[in-house]
Parts: C-alpha cells; sequence; structure tokens
C-alpha cells in the first residue's frame, strides 16, 4: 500500500506509520514536497487490505476529524503476485507521484 501527500500530509503519514501491525513492514520515500510511506502487509488478500484501509480511516476521523481524502492523502495498492518486487513498487511510485 501506498499512502501518498505533500508537505501537509506529512504527519499524517507519519501517524499512519506509527500504527502499524507487527508484520507490518513500512518506510518512508520523499522527493521535494511529495512524500509517500510505503506499507507491505505480508500474507495479506484484499479483504484485509480494505480492512486495514477502514481502520486507518477510522483512526483519522477519530484523531483528527477528516477522511484521508480530506487530509490530501493518497491510497494506492498492488497484490502482490508472480511478477518482480521492483515491478509493484514503481507502480506505487508512479501513482503516488514520486516518480
Amino acid at each position: 500500500i501506498a499512502f501518498a501527500g505533500s508537505d501537509d500530509a506529512f504527519p499524517v503519514l507519519q501517524g499512519i506509520k506509527g500504527i502499524q501491525r507487527g508484520l507490518d513492514f513500512s518506510w518512508f520515500v520523499s522527493m521535494g514536497y511529495r512524500h509517500a510511506l510505503i506499507v507491505l502487509l505480508p500474507l495479506a488478500d484484499e479483504e484485509a487490505v480494505k480492512g486495514y484501509l477502514y481502520r486507518i480511516e477510522q483512526w483519522l476521523k477519530e484523531q483528527h476529524g477528516v477522511s484521508l481524502e480530506q487530509a490530501g492523502v493518497a491510497v494506492r495498492f498492488a497484490l502482490l503476485g508472480e511478477s518482480a518486487p521492483e515491478t509493484y513498487l514503481s507502480y506505487l511510485f508512479r501513482q503516488g507521484g514520486l516518480t
């Protein structure tokens, strides 16, 4: 999953990173004023991704009273398949405006 936004959305991205689950792995990527939080959800299918995004939305509404969209955060995800991992990362970077 890629959560992307501008400098204004960076605090939200930091908050999302702070509530990740134990198995998840995440890291920040920044290019100029654009930032992305890439989150890998091991062993997750599409339903697990939807549940994760729902929890993030609920947390954001409780903490800040806004949705991801209202906070200026775009969300993109790809389910890993048989292609090389670089293919998926490249897709997420393009979708997040980081290329």
